[in-house]
């Protein structure tokens, strides 16, 4: 089971926003992939206005539609969560700690 199947399989995965997500980001990963909007949806299996929600920074994305945008970009977690692995990306609550038991690990 790799590291992306251990934190879908995580109850959280479908309840939380992944904290951290950088909106601009999946914009330039975006562009420089020459994708539409509407093409990176269907790659990632998500709604051209879930992909335009994403890029304003008016949502932020649970883990199953994250792993979709990585796969559809071809880039890793951190590309998306800049924090991610950083000694700044520590969980604020003991409750947050319990939701992503696997961060560490990706």
């Amino acid at each position: 089971m790799d590291q992306w199947d251990q934190i879908v399989q995580h109850p959280a995965s479908r309840t939380r926003a992944v904290p951290g997500f950088d909106a601009d980001r999946l914009r330039t990963l975006r562009h420089r992939a020459m994708l539409t909007q509407a093409e990176l949806a269907s790659h990632a299996g998500i709604s051209r206005g879930a992909v335009s929600h994403l890029e304003k920074g008016r949502r932020q994305p649970m883990v199953t539609t994250l792993r979709g945008l990585c796969l559809a970009l071809d880039c890793e977690l951190g590309d998306l969560v800049p924090n991610e692995g950083t000694e700044h990306d520590t969980a604020t609550s003991q409750d947050e700690a319990e939701s992503y038991p696997a961060r560490a690990a990706v």
